[in-house]
């Protein structure tokens, strides 16, 4: 009788250390800054449906910034309609809102949003008066008896055009987060789905340390095995579909006991799901993208000749004396020798801004390149019709400027001066007389380059440096 009670009390313990010792595996799987780069969706719509083979416990989910990168998706008639069709065939689990998201307009976003087979969740956006529609703060996932709760999060000022942000108000991430942070104690897991950049996921990091994963983008970061910030695991995986993410956590007893990173390079994969590389080559298939417009002599090397370029063609179809250009306005490190094509165009500004003209003096021309260098600590202008020089000089600077040729400016001149719409809604980046609001040219960038290109058809082109920091030694 003694004996039988031992060994039913030794099945129990035996029973229980095995219900302690048992495990739940769950697989994040992620993307960030995807800025319509649709073309190798194909090899990650095959891993992921390989993963959700082998695991039972997979979640997809991106980090924002689906739009603007290339003409294929960003000038299709129903803009960026065919990156979320692709997302719904890969079944996407969730999306935060990146600040490119909002390049298209609030009407746009609005039917991206209602054609999504996923929720897209921002928790310190308030799109009140705005066709958007009222986004979840947050969604809870689970999985094998795990609950995961996925909090959104994007920047408080988001990088893009003022005039398509309209009435939307942003509040501080982390700020809203406090409002969520008791998620945690209803969920096995809380994640950060953010679109604020490593810098601010480390700071969310370190004031909610109850955070277990954070899934971020911005600031197109390789974060190769994650980083751990107060116990927090911050994760990016480049940009431009380059990598997928690939975070595994481990549950005992409902509790995390483990998690860690590791990107998966996608240039490596070889399998290619069927279905979606047939939408890939229609959504391709487009044949006013493959127009040549031109044909290039020699290669335009480097971000800042490519903005120069685009300058040096705008100023020519507007007949301004001098045209600006930002730097991270330019998507492309170089225009290659050979015909030059409609995409070619739209890849290097795929934002579709507008040209505005003002009339600005000399002081006014080196207050807005200063400003402009102190707010970036870099070159940030591509210029056309003038050279210029900045020395700084402790916390400030000096600028120089002259035209081409070197003649000096006259500064009892006014001269008129294009640039894009971003820029001129920009005041904390680039400095404009207060209260001038331009005037708009009714043409973009691209239109204007297409203009010139046009009738000029066969381009050798050289750009020597027109924008340098003089440094004292």
């Amino acid at each position: 009788m003694i004996l039988k009670h031992k060994v039913k009390i030794f099945v129990l313990l035996f029973a229980l250390a095995g219900c302690r010792a048992e495990e739940t595996e769950l697989v994040i799987l992620s993307l960030n800054d995807i800025h319509s780069h649709i073309d190798d969706l194909d090899k990650v719509a095959a891993y992921v449906s390989e993963q959700r083979k082998l695991h039972p416990n997979v979640l997809l989910l991106s980090a924002g910034d689906l739009f603007s990168g290339n003409p294929v998706v960003d000038y299709y008639a129903d803009k960026g309609y065919p990156i979320i069709d692709l997302m719904n065939d890969l079944h996407f689990d969730a999306s935060t809102l990146g600040n490119h998201e909002f390049d298209y307009g609030q009407e746009a976003l609005a039917m991206r949003i209602a054609q999504a087979g996923f929720p897209f969740i921002c928790a310190n956006i308030s799109v009140d008066s705005s066709p958007i529609p009222t986004l979840r703060p947050y969604v809870v996932f689970t999985k094998s008896g795990e609950k995961i709760g996925v909090v959104g999060l994007t920047q408080e000022r988001p990088e893009a055009h003022t005039e398509r942000i309209g009435k939307l108000h942003f509040s501080n991430p982390q700020s809203e987060f406090e409002k969520y942070a008791p998620l945690r104690k209803k969920s096995n897991l809380l994640l950060a789905l953010t679109h604020v950049g490593v810098p601010q996921d480390s700071l969310l990091a370190e004031r909610f340390g109850e955070i277990d994963v954070i899934v971020g983008g911005h600031t197109h970061t390789r974060l190769d095995s994650g980083m751990l910030v107060n116990g927090v695991l911050i994760t990016q995986a480049d940009r431009y579909v380059s990598c997928i993410g690939r975070t595994t956590v481990k549950f005992r007893s409902g509790r995390v006991v483990s998690k860690r990173c590791c990107l998966v390079n996608v240039a490596q994969l070889t399998q290619r799901d069927t279905l979606v590389s047939r939408k890939i080559r229609a959504y391709n298939s487009n044949p006013a993208l493959m127009r040549t417009v031109a044909t290039l002599a020699d290669t335009i090397y480097g971000q800042v000749n490519v903005g120069n370029f685009f300058c040096d063609a705008v100023r020519s179809a507007t007949g301004v004396d001098i045209v600006l250009q930002n730097v991270k306005g330019i998507r492309v490190s170089a225009l290659h020798a050979g015909e030059v094509t409609m995409s070619n165009l739209y890849h290097a500004d795929p934002f579709g801004n507008e040209l505005v003209r003002f009339n600005l003096t000399e002081a006014d021309l080196k207050q807005l390149i200063k400003d402009a260098y102190l707010h970036f600590d870099r070159i940030d202008l591509c210029v056309s019709g003038i050279t210029y020089k900045i020395r700084p000089v402790g916390s400030d600077a000096e600028v120089s400027i002259a035209l081409t040729g070197g003649k000096p400016l006259n500064p009892n001149k006014r001269y008129s001066v294009a640039m894009n719409s971003y820029m001129s809604t920009k005041p904390s980046e680039y400095t404009l007389p207060l209260g001038d609001k331009g005037e708009g040219l009714g043409v973009t960038t691209v239109e204007a380059a297409v203009n010139y290109l046009e009738k000029h058809r066969n381009i050798r082109y050289t750009s020597p440096v027109r924008g340098e920091i003089l440094h004292i030694d």
